[in-house]
């Protein structure tokens, strides 16, 4: 066989998988094309060939539908060399700011062909519809009636807050721009809760049918002593709001919403491998340096660059604070521990242990792909790093995790790696100054909190809200005032959430008491 009939046949398995699998809403064809093993390169479909069905099946709730003989949208084009099928098209959607009208969205898929199966998959979506704000602003507007040159805002970091920045800010219609340090836009980690506010805010910005298929709703937490496994009690979660029914979280994996959020944002907007290295306020707009050598401008910088932010000291200079806690995090498939959980399902499952908590949340966030997220909190007497890329041995956390029960231990043993998402847990002492003139700060690089409230998502994504509602029909020369205002609403709130933080009660709850061994 030539190398060109390799790649013609290649190709056509790509076209045959489109057609038969998405064109025909058919999970049950994937068996044909996939390898079992298949290897995902992105967060919004779950790994292998059980994953892949299992998201045909949530997309396609009605399929299978009879096999067009074509595709029933052909690529804008496809490329195929050595064992690579690469290929786009555009498909419309539907448009939630015009009834009834389409915007057009493309697709990239990179596949990687094994024994005439595909084995591994690439993918990126990049909207091609205009900026939400579809009307054209006419030059009487408040936003033309300004003296300043330069209108765009610029956010720097592109983890949970900035992002969340980005997207409120397109949605009033700003010129925004994202510049991340990174050399690609990922988010590590495992689980996050979405408190009802926040998911009501998500809600108000267009994404609840974005994000919810990757959540589990949970509410009150079931507490038992982590020695012995014995329940100790259902602990009721406070409501945020006079209704006493909201007291639930949303459950999802940081990838998830970070991806979520990103799509949202056009890909040009977003600046990879820009870290920020000096900010200058210049009076009427701001200059950011990047360590490449290049520059750029904006009217306004909102600093989303985490707790070891740069901007921050720019407007107050504080230094991180160890907390005496370190966290191991990760994720395992639900069906590897479903015989050591609760049968009430979904839960969250809080096991206690002096010296230690172990937050064990279970999660479906995909139909046929479910998750369980582990969340165990350790004291550590020597400072750890904050990274989120420094990991521990799954044998030295099996250590640690002496005195827990069997099933705590059993768990870890069943971890897929052989290495745990290790972090120490910092903060910082709350500032009472946020904005400098056209600088401003958001999320962590604002508030850092310990994650024993599980608010720092929250937080940073309602900073964006309230960032968003007081910049809304401001004109660049008013960016200062409504920056200043932004943080005015923001700060009391943000710093109660992170004095309560740091209450060494991990997750608010009372530890159970040390055990006696006089007896």
């Amino acid at each position: 066989m030539t190398d060109q009939t390799v790649l013609e046949r290649n190709k056509q398995l790509v076209r045959d998988f489109y057609r038969r699998v998405f064109d025909a809403q058919n999970a049950a064809a994937v068996k044909d094309f996939v390898t079992e093993d298949y290897v995902q390169h992105g967060a919004h479909v779950p790994p292998g060939r059980a994953g892949l069905e299992g998201f045909v099946r949530m997309i396609f709730p009605d399929g299978p539908v009879p096999e067009p003989a074509e595709m029933r949208r052909p690529p804008a084009f496809m490329i195929a060399e050595g064992d690579m099928v690469a290929v786009s098209a555009y498909f419309p959607q539907p448009d939630a700011e015009r009834p009834g009208e389409t915007y057009d969205y493309y697709v990239f898929d990179a596949f990687r062909i094994e024994d005439g199966k595909l084995a591994e998959h690439w993918s990126s979506i990049n909207k091609a519809a205009p900026p939400v704000k579809h009307d054209p602003v006419p030059e009487s507007s408040s936003k033309r009636n300004t003296t300043s040159q330069y209108k765009n805002i610029a956010v720097v970091g592109a983890g949970m807050g900035g992002l969340a920045a980005a997207v409120r800010l397109l949605r009033e219609g700003f010129d925004v721009d994202v510049y991340e340090q990174a050399s690609e836009l990922r988010e590590l980690g495992a689980a996050v809760g979405l408190r009802p506010r926040t998911a009501k805010l998500l809600e108000s910005w267009g994404l609840k049918d974005r994000y919810t298929p990757y959540t589990s709703r949970v509410g009150n937490i079931l507490s038992l002593d982590g020695r012995t496994g014995a329940p100790i009690g259902e602990i009721v979660v406070p409501s945020e709001t006079d209704d006493p029914d909201e007291n639930w979280s949303d459950i999802i994996h940081r990838a998830d919403l970070h991806n979520v959020l990103s799509s949202e944002i056009p890909r040009e907007r977003i600046h990879v491998s820009h870290k920020c290295i000096r900010v200058t306020d210049l009076g009427d707009h701001v200059e950011l340096a990047f360590s490449d050598g290049t520059t750029a401008t904006a009217a306004a910088v909102v600093g989303a660059d985490g707790i070891h932010s740069r901007i921050r000291p720019i407007i107050m200079q504080t230094d991180a604070v160890f907390s005496g806690m370190q966290a191991h995090r990760g994720t395992l498939p639900f069906e590897k521990v479903k015989d050591l959980l609760p049968e009430k399902l979904p839960c969250n499952w809080l096991l206690m242990n002096p010296g230690g908590v172990l937050s064990l949340f279970v999660v479906l966030p995909y139909a046929g792909g479910e998750y369980v997220a582990f969340d165990a909190v350790l004291p550590s007497k020597e400072a750890v790093a904050e990274s989120w890329r420094n990991m521990t041995s799954r044998d030295e956390l099996i250590g640690r995790l002496a005195g827990f029960e069997p099933r705590v231990l059993e768990i870890v043993r069943r971890f897929d790696k052989d290495e745990v998402l290790a972090f120490g847990m910092y903060d910082r002492d709350p500032i009472s100054v946020w904005t400098k003139n056209r600088i401003t700060l958001l999320g962590d690089a604002a508030h850092p909190m310990l994650s024993t409230r599980g608010q720092g998502a929250n937080m940073a994504i309602q900073d964006a809200q309230i960032l968003g509602d007081c910049l809304s029909g401001a004109t660049p020369d008013q960016f200062p005032t409504a920056l200043q205002k932004y943080a005015e609403l923001r700060i009391p709130i943000t710093r109660e959430i992170q004095q309560e933080s740091r209450d060494k009660r991990p997750f608010g709850f009372e530890m159970p008491p040390e055990p006696d061994d006089t007896t």
